[in-house]
C-alpha cells in the first residue's frame, strides 16, 4: 500500500490456457474483461463493488458525468494495467472484499476472450468506441446467452428459462474433467 493507500494488487496469469475456442487466454484478455465491466456497466454485484470501489462512482457513466469521458476513461484503464504474464489492479484505497471477487470462480467476474466478444458485437475495448457501449441494459448485451470460458465445462446450448447443458472441455488446462454426465 502506498502512502495515499492507493493499493496495487498483481496476479500472474497461468499461460496456456485455452478458451472453449480454442484461442488462449492473455493478460491482456483478463484487463480487457475488467475494463469492459465497469465501462459496459456490468450487470453483476461484484462489478457494482468494484465500480463504487475502483472507480469511486456507482458506474462508469456516473463518474463520466462528474469528470468527463476523457478523464474517466484514463481512470479505467489505470485501475487495471499489463506487464508480462501479469495484471495489476490499483484500487485508490483498500478495499476488503476484493480478493473475494477475485477468487470466485467465475460466478460473476468470468475472464472474456476480447477478440471473441468483438466477433459477438462487443465493445472492441478501444477508449474511442467506449462512449457506444456505456451502460448497457442486460437485454443488449451480445454475451447475455452466449458462453466461451475456460472451465472444465462449455456450454453446450442453453434455455435459459428451462434448461442449461453443458459438456466436457477436453482442452481444460487442468485435464478433461473426469465427470462427463
Amino acid at each position: 500500500m502506498d502512502k495515499d493507500q492507493t493499493t496495487r494488487i498483481t496476479f500472474p496469469i497461468r499461460g496456456n490456457v485455452k478458451f472453449h475456442n480454442g484461442e488462449t487466454l492473455t493478460p491482456a484478455d483478463v484487463a480487457y474483461t475488467f475494463r469492459r465491466g465497469l465501462l459496459v456497466g456490468g450487470q453483476s454485484s461484484a462489478f457494482n463493488m468494484l465500480s463504487q470501489n475502483l472507480l469511486g462512482e456507482a458506474s462508469f457513466a456516473e463518474l463520466v458525468k462528474k469528470v468527463g469521458y476523457d478523464a474517466a476513461y484514463n481512470r479505467l484503464e489505470r485501475m487495471v494495467t499489463v506487464s508480462g504474464d501479469s495484471v495489476t489492479f490499483t484500487l485508490p484505497r483498500p478495499f476488503v472484499p476484493f480478493l473475494g471477487i477475485m477468487a470466485d470462480g467465475g460466478a460473476e467476474a468470468a475472464i472474456f476472450s476480447r477478440s471473441w466478444c468483438v466477433a459477438q458485437g462487443d465493445w472492441p475495448g478501444t477508449k474511442e468506441t467506449g462512449q457506444k457501449y456505456m451502460n448497457r441494459k442486460m437485454e443488449e448485451d451480445p454475451l447475455l446467452k452466449k458462453m466461451n470460458g475456460t472451465g472444465p465445462f462449455r456450454l453446450a446450448s442453453a434455455d435459459l428459462a428451462e434448461r442449461v447443458v453443458l459438456e466436457a472441455n477436453k482442452a481444460y488446462w487442468g485435464g478433461a474433467p473426469g465427470w462427463t454426465g
